[in-house]
């Protein structure tokens, strides 16, 4: 399934002298993450690099270009952003106005909000239409990392899509002048989506004129690549391995179809295992334990990728 939007930016970009220095994202800042797709044990990599000051609706900005894009965030290739007094704001160009990415004031138990625009059944009608739901970022807790002699604060959270059709929650990390350590527009607009795209894993690399070079050492370097060559790579992995239903909120159904051994396993998208178990041509595990949310579900031959999916629980 592929997902295609057009996002306008109904702004005007106006290019200024030096602006106000910010903390976050300081021009010639680079982001690199490592990533997956759906159907192929490949691994490649996204950059998102700060190119220049900009103004945007009196605001002194900065102007974000991304190096690819996860296929379902939702969000365009040029990205504007600011900070102040401890919180990085966005342009949303769904609603044309500055959204909170992180807020590094909030304290533990304290959330701030994300509202995207989501699908909402119509009973009696049979129908979908697009709606206002929201993705709260609460912090479980805080503490501060050293990077380059520099005490930078963190924050342990959770992202909550609060919907009416599939809710669904992850955890993640967030660090001052980093941004979110899985990505940084670390959420999902659309809360029935089973992405079957691309998408991001880790940071892998940091670097900006101030803080310096960081290195998370998820991968043997920034712009590392591999590519996969299957056991059924000239064939389509639907042909052989079924999972259903999908989404599920408590048993899904594993088969190929003839006699076979494998593994499945069951990752988050920062890539925790919370799943790992043995299958047979028929299989059902119970993912009823499991948070709502986004996994990546994995079927190995003697550690060789056979066929990888997104799952989604709600």
């Amino acid at each position: 399934m592929k997902i295609h939007h057009i996002l306008l930016l109904n702004v005007v970009l106006y290019l200024t002298d030096p602006v106000t220095a910010q903390d976050f994202a300081p021009v010639g800042a680079e982001w690199y993450y490592t990533e997956l797709h759906a159907f192929s044990g490949d691994k490649t990599f996204l950059k998102i690099t700060s190119l220049k000051d900009t103004l945007v609706n009196g605001k002194d900005c900065r102007l974000i270009q991304k190096q690819g894009n996860p296929m379902c965030s939702g969000r365009p290739d040029v990205e504007l952003m600011y900070e102040e007094a401890g919180i990085v704001y966005f342009w949303d160009t769904t609603f044309n106005k500055f959204q909170p990415l992180f807020d590094l004031t909030k304290n533990i138990n304290e959330y701030w909000i994300i509202e995207v625009m989501d699908e909402r059944y119509i009973h009696g009608l049979d129908s979908f239409v697009f709606d206002v739901d929201t993705i709260k970022i609460t912090v479980n807790s805080i503490s501060f990392i050293e990077i380059n002699g520099k005490s930078l604060k963190q924050l342990y959270v959770t992202y909550d899509m609060l919907t009416e059709l599939h809710p669904y929650s992850y955890d993640s990390r967030i660090i001052e002048k980093i941004g979110d350590m899985t990505y940084l527009f670390n959420y999902y607009p659309w809360s029935s989506v089973a992405c079957d795209g691309n998408y991001a894993a880790g940071l892998r690399c940091y670097e900006d004129p101030d803080l310096g070079f960081y290195s998370t050492g998820i991968a043997d370097s920034c712009d590392y690549i591999y590519r996969y060559v299957g056991m059924i790579s000239q064939e389509e992995p639907s042909d052989h391995f079924k999972v259903f239903p999908n989404p599920s909120d408590d048993l899904i159904n594993v088969s190929c179809e003839k006699d076979c051994v494998y593994v499945l396993e069951l990752t988050d998208l920062i890539g925790r295992t919370v799943i790992s178990e043995e299958i047979n041509r028929s299989n059902q595990t119970d993912i009823s334990a499991l948070k709502n949310g986004m996994y990546v579900l994995t079927v190995k031959n003697n550690e060789k990728i056979e066929w990888r999916q997104i799952l989604m629980k709600y």
